[in-house]
């Protein structure tokens, strides 16, 4: 029985690599995306055009470097193999949300109200942080490959985390 569980652990280890290759190329893409848009001041609708993708994707693939690495400053060590799942990040709401309305991008309804379009709310850091953290557990892997800089960083983060929860729940 033992072979047939080191055979799950097998294939399942094997099933995830080309998925986390795809995530590391799609989020250099992001990164890419994002730097044509800030250095160059490129319109999206000329990079869509240029590369025959939407408008829309551009703006999500924007999105998905401003609003995860960006607006929460998160460190990555310069490996995109670091970055949380990129589908779930390019199909969840903080990405795709719009103004159910005009079926405009919100992005644009909080330019139209005056707010800051790149700010994200409380809730919507919280997911950020909590599917890292599910990345993290569910991936014995990564676990693995945890440094001791790393494993610092995490004790210092629940540290955080903890206090603030008490905070909050007063």
């Amino acid at each position: 029985m033992a072979s047939r569980i080191e055979r799950i652990i097998d294939l399942e280890k094997r099933a995830e690599a080309p998925e986390a290759v795809a995530d590391k190329l799609k989020w250099e893409a992001a990164h890419l995306y994002w730097l044509e848009v800030t250095s160059n001041g490129k319109p999206r609708s000329d990079i869509a055009r240029q590369i025959g993708k939407s408008a829309m994707h551009v703006l999500f693939m924007y999105r998905c470097w401003q609003r995860i690495v960006v607006d929460t400053k998160l460190e990555y060590g310069n490996d995109y193999g670091n970055l949380p799942p990129f589908n779930k990040v390019y199909h969840s709401d903080t990405i795709r949300e719009s103004d159910d309305e005009h079926g405009k991008p919100l992005e644009e309804k909080r330019q139209r109200q005056g707010e800051d379009k790149n700010e994200l709310t409380a809730d919507e850091m919280a997911t950020t942080a909590r599917t890292m953290i599910e990345k993290l557990l569910a991936d014995r892997a990564l676990r693995e490959q945890l440094s001791g800089r790393g494993l610092e960083d995490l004790r210092q983060t629940h540290r955080k985390l903890t206090v603030l929860i008490s905070r909050v729940g007063r």
